[in-house]
């Protein structure tokens, strides 16, 4: 087994570990993280080293990695868009206090009003 295999081989070994390492990353980086991992991956099945075992392994990683990043990419959606639904939330409970303060202002006026016609001075 040349040095190329040795080495192929100590990763898909150890590299379980790598491949289940946590990533933590923002919608920026998913792009590149999943091309560099699924690139990885990818090559990792077209080298002649491995075993069918192997590769099946290497594919079933790569679908666990894929389907991992997928969830924490909708979380991470999912975060944001709950994020600008709160601030949206806030802006229109001000909007709502603003139209009660006047709500209030032109029931008193229209109770002046009211007044000043039913008791006119």
């Amino acid at each position: 087994m040349d040095e190329k295999c040795k080495k192929a081989k100590t990763i898909l070994k150890n590299g379980s570990n790598n491949l289940d390492t946590e990533i933590f990353f923002d919608l920026v980086d998913i792009d590149k993280l999943i091309n560099t991992k699924a690139t990885t991956l990818n090559k990792m099945l077209e080298n002649e080293c491995f075993s069918v075992e192997e590769r099946n392994f290497i594919r079933r990683e790569r679908r666990k990695f894929i389907n991992r990043i997928s969830a924490k990419e909708s979380r991470i959606r999912m975060k944001t868009e709950m994020n600008a639904l709160e601030y949206e939330l806030d802006d229109l409970m001000k909007i709502r206090q603003k139209l009660r303060a006047e709500k209030h202002v032109l029931h008193k006026e229209i109770n002046d009003i009211a007044t000043k016609l039913i008791n006119p001075e």
